[in-house]
């Protein structure tokens, strides 16, 4: 009889250990499911815009929660054509304090003909970011690698916008201005020649702009 006993009693502490341990583990998937719910996720990234030959280096937090103290290192240290250190720009040297969800923070990196054709730039950095928040405590690391391979020899069809309309247009204006100005030289250079006053130089000075 006691053995019987002692045999229920066995059996019941074993199932009670393993629920217990089943519960425990259910607690924290749940809580582990909350953490990335909520968790920030700062990636970073070399993007193109679509009509545009321009490089940009991007800073973004997809995830849900606010990023805190985000730092980054780039292996080899980001560098253009115009042997410009990038990683001296503020928030790549200094960091950034938060960036909420959604957040980014982009930097014009180089223009894509200028990279390309400078031979000994690399095509590839590796990212590393690390950062806190959500309700993880500690500092999270991630690391990416940034490939401009994926670029190169690219097809694209540039688009213009009102920037480049203005520059048209002042380049046209200024165009304009010359040409009146040369006008206006000339109608006098013929008003003193007419007089008998006008000297070869008159007509050499405006023949001489016709030429440029």
């Amino acid at each position: 009889m006691d053995i019987a006993l002692a045999i229920v009693q066995l059996l019941t502490l074993i199932v009670l250990a393993f629920y217990a341990i089943q519960t425990w583990r259910t607690v924290r998937e749940m809580k582990e499911s909350r953490a990335q719910e909520i968790a920030p996720y700062v990636i970073a990234y070399f993007d193109v815009p679509y009509g545009k030959a321009q490089i940009f280096v991007v800073v973004k937090n997809i995830g849900k929660g606010v990023a805190r103290d985000v730092r980054l290192n780039f292996d080899p240290p980001l560098r253009n054509s115009d042997s410009v250190n990038v990683n001296d720009i503020g928030f790549i040297k200094n960091g950034i304090r938060s960036m909420p969800p959604g957040y980014e923070i982009r930097t014009f990196f180089d223009g894509m003909r200028e990279y390309f054709k400078t031979q000994e730039l690399p095509l590839l950095y590796r990212a590393e970011i690390s950062y806190s928040g959500g309700l993880f405590e500690g500092i999270r690391t991630e690391e990416y690698e940034m490939d401009l391979s994926a670029f190169k020899k690219r097809f694209f069809v540039e688009e213009k916008g009102l920037h480049e309309l203005v520059k048209q247009f002042e380049k046209l204006n200024s165009t304009i201005e010359n040409k009146i100005e040369e006008l206006i030289k000339l109608a006098r250079a013929k008003n003193k020649r007419s007089s008998g006053k006008a000297s070869d130089a008159d007509y050499l000075e405006v023949g001489t702009r016709d030429s440029d």
